[in-house]
């Protein structure tokens, strides 16, 4: 259990020594700087002289520790130090007077109020500051402040092989929560959050409140991972059943990261860190919890690496465009290109584009790299003067959901004197489910200039015949995980069969990707798949080697329609 009780930031100031000693000492102290300064008014010759005022250092130091009381008692014991023993003037051994003495003791004894009222004024106002830089303000619950201060304070004091663990609570629908609730009903939502993990923990001090929708807890973890495991499931359940916020029942989804280490000398920051990376990794594979490991922190580090490097790769043309033919199968006459894109780093070698891609779907570098794609590929197809087909371009779900690179591909249109007939766009079903309406609207503007539509990796989503029946499909791409398989498993082969078959009913045509076999082909053939691709029929190459590879295998303009596909994605 931790219990980490914070000081006034007030005493870790030029007075710690004395304020961690007891009040008698304290106390005590006061009392010999009161009558050492009567001592020293009296060598340098009484109250005459200005050597008095030395008086007001123990009534400062008074009030400062004992606030207003202090100050008051401090100011009328030092006014009668300087009272009526004290000479006026050593040397003649004349005495004061009584109002003298009197009315400066009135004095030290106002100026040990007032000091004492402005010192504990000073002290709440920074306890005030302090709770609000360690304490959210809405819930009182410990912030990320108080979080490192706390790992900080552990990992000095425990023992080597002593273990902790960080649990970090996401909050994966926050953003549809913050849609229904107010800021008083978040902080009230906040709070039973709270409760709910405090009631599988022994101290309320262990949760921290990171965000409005991100909850740490820090535990011993002396059982190891199997123990935060079983602590992690019990904590998961605890968000199964909704939270009632003003009568309003809300549901949690969250996902629960996980990091534990020896935390012996450990770095809080990064420590955090873990437990963040571990958050993500798990709302990312939509699973209940997900426990760090150093090589998903190296291949976070890595794909920020690459994501640096992007706008570079754009400027120095180290990104390029290789293609991959599709045939006819009827026939085995090349009738378009799939572009897929290549990285070559300079010190990395190339990249798969898996690597960064997934990455980049996630910043507005995907932009930048859109706009290069469609540039290069549409170019290039202007320049291949031989071929009369088209060029297809993949569209990630943010593009699809973000319609404003549309009037770019018009101005491109334009200046490159292309026909829009000649472009494909290739969307996937998962990013046509991220919002289909807004899909469809996107889709309908391409098609409504004369652009067709792919429909890439049928079977593998959610091959729903509502959606298929919205959108404005031309083409749909068989997957090559039943293609691989699609000799031996009668299952690919239903599946296959079923897709050719619906294809036809509905007046689009079939494409078959990754083809590595002459069974393979030979049964799509058998089937009516109308097109094909892969590794049998040829690996992708650069634009100039397809030309000659063009020229060799199958002559020049065999066929014109053409369906030419761009996978970002492979």
């Amino acid at each position: 259990m931790i219990n980490k009780k914070s000081k006034n930031p007030f005493e870790r100031g030029l007075f710690n020594v004395l304020v961690s000693i007891n009040p008698i000492g304290k106390a005590a102290i006061i009392l010999v700087l009161i009558f050492g300064s009567g001592l020293f008014v009296y060598t340098t010759g009484g109250t005459w002289y200005v050597y008095s005022h030395i008086m007001y250092i123990p009534i400062i130091l008074a009030a400062y520790l004992f606030n207003v009381p202090g100050g008051i008692i401090t100011g009328i014991v030092a006014g009668i130090v300087l009272g009526p023993f004290m000479p006026l003037n050593v040397e003649t051994g004349e005495l004061q007077s009584t109002v003298n003495w009197l009315f400066r003791t009135v004095i030290f004894s106002i100026a040990g109020l007032i000091l004492g009222s402005m010192f504990s004024l000073a002290k709440k106002r920074l306890e005030e500051i302090q709770r609000l830089a360690l304490f959210d303000r809405d819930t009182g619950l410990p912030n990320r402040a108080h979080l490192l201060l706390t790992i900080e304070k552990l990992a000095k004091e425990a023992n080597t092989d002593t273990q902790y663990a960080l649990f970090i609570l996401l909050l994966d629908n926050h953003s549809q929560i913050t849609r229904i609730l107010d800021a008083e009903e978040l902080s009230k939502l906040n709070k039973q959050l709270s409760q709910r993990s405090n009631s599988v923990l022994k101290s309320y001090e262990n949760i921290y409140l990171l965000f409005p929708y991100l909850l740490c807890i820090i535990v011993r973890a002396d059982g190891g991972e199997e123990y935060c495991k079983v602590l992690a499931d019990t904590i998961y359940s605890q968000f199964q059943s909704p939270i009632k916020v003003n009568k309003i029942p809300v549901y949690i989804n969250i996902s629960i990261g996980v990091a534990i280490d020896y935390i012996r000398d450990i770095n809080p920051s990064l420590f955090l860190q873990q437990g963040m990376i571990a958050a993500n990794i798990a709302s990312e594979k939509e699973l209940n919890y997900w426990i760090y490991r150093q090589e998903e922190f190296d291949a976070v580090k890595n794909k920020q690496i690459l994501l640096g490097g992007v706008t570079t790769a754009i400027r120095d043309n180290e990104f390029e465009l290789h293609y991959q033919p599709i045939i006819r199968m009827s026939t085995g006459h090349i009738i378009g290109v799939e572009a897929l894109l290549r990285w070559h780093h300079p010190k990395l070698g190339n990249i798969p584009p898996m690597e960064f891609l997934p990455t980049l779907e996630n910043t507005s570098l995907l932009y930048s790299v859109h706009d290069w794609v469609m540039e290069k590929a549409m170019s290039e197809l202007m320049d291949w003067e031989f071929f009369s087909g088209s060029m297809a371009i993949n569209l990630s779900t943010r593009l699809l959901l973000d319609h404003g690179w549309i009037k770019k591909y018009e101005d491109l249109l334009k200046r490159l004197k292309l026909d829009p007939v000649r472009i494909v766009f290739e969307i996937t079903e998962t990013a046509i489910m991220k919002d289909i309406e807004k899909s469809a609207v996107a889709l309908s503007r391409l098609k409504a200039m004369g652009s067709s539509i792919s429909l890439d990796d049928f079977g593998t989503g959610y091959s729903s015949l509502e959606y298929i029946q919205m959108l404005p499909i031309d083409y749909m791409k068989i997957d090559q995980r039943f293609i691989s398989s699609i000799v031996n498993s009668t299952k690919s082969q239903m599946i296959a069969k079923a897709a050719i078959s619906l294809a036809r009913s509905i007046g689009v045509e079939t494409v078959a990707e990754g083809i590595e076999t002459q069974a393979e082909y030979d049964w799509l053939v058998k089937e009516g798949c109308i097109y094909g691709q892969g590794f049998m029929i040829s690996k992708p190459m650069p634009g100039k080697a397809l030309v000659k590879w063009v020229q060799e295998e199958h002559g020049i303009g065999k066929e014109s329609k053409v369906h030419n596909s761009l996978d970002l994605n492979q």
